[in-house]
């Protein structure tokens, strides 16, 4: 697997491990990392989340292309994208996640960071949708990208990088902090969320999503 759990009391740590491809992930990694997500929400131990990406050179950069362009998704898959329910295609977690981003956050990478409820970003962390130059149908509508749906739409239809100022500046994360102490901010962070009881977080989230 490269999708490593860890443990710590109530909160559970799961990070993409493949620094070595920007921790871009393959059919089996989704796979892996949706056996994950149910994991962590059957498990009632656990009351938070925070995800991230090993290495300091990015956080998720998406699908592999090596492996997705040889190996494209049935047509079917296209047309309806829940035909496989992922962390980055709506597969319902109802606990707090808390987003570790460092470095690229691209592509789908981006769209999986947009699925979690809080974020902290490195300084030196950077964002964008590129597909749209790829030729690769894009998971994630403009409004879902902060505030302004103009800015939305510039960055997925002009496949423009953005940095982590800009990213606080429209609301998509929450927190901007020096690139060595993002893991132990968003850990933090999951544990005081995690003080509260598990019910209650799971309504706060469900009526959130929910409106």
């Amino acid at each position: 697997m490269t999708i490593d759990a860890t443990r710590d009391g109530p909160v559970l740590t799961l990070t993409l491990n493949r620094p070595e491809r920007l921790n871009a992930l393959t059919g089996p990694d989704y796979r892996d990392l949706s056996a994950a997500w149910r994991e962590a929400g059957e498990d009632d131990r656990i009351r938070a989340v925070v995800l991230t990406g090993a290495g300091e050179r990015a956080f998720c950069t998406g699908a592999d292309l090596r492996d997705t362009i040889p190996h494209p998704p049935p047509l079917l898959d296209l047309a309806k994208p829940m035909a496989a329910v992922r962390p980055d295609r709506a597969q319902p977690l109802w606990k707090p996640v808390v987003a570790a981003v460092r470095g690229y956050c691209l592509g789908g990478g981006l769209t999986l960071m947009l699925r979690t409820d809080l974020r902290v970003a490195a300084e030196d962390a950077v964002f964008g949708l590129p597909e749209v130059a790829w030729g690769i149908p894009v998971n994630c509508p403009p409004g879902e990208l902060g505030s302004s749906h103009p800015a939305g739409a510039r960055w997925t239809l002009t496949g423009e990088r953005f940095d982590a100022a800009e990213a606080y500046r429209y609301g998509l994360v929450n927190r901007v902090v020096p690139a060595d102490r993002v893991l132990a901010t968003a850990t933090a962070l999951a544990h005081r969320v995690a003080e509260h009881p598990l019910k209650d977080l799971m309504a706060v989230k469900y009526l959130a999503l929910s409106r």
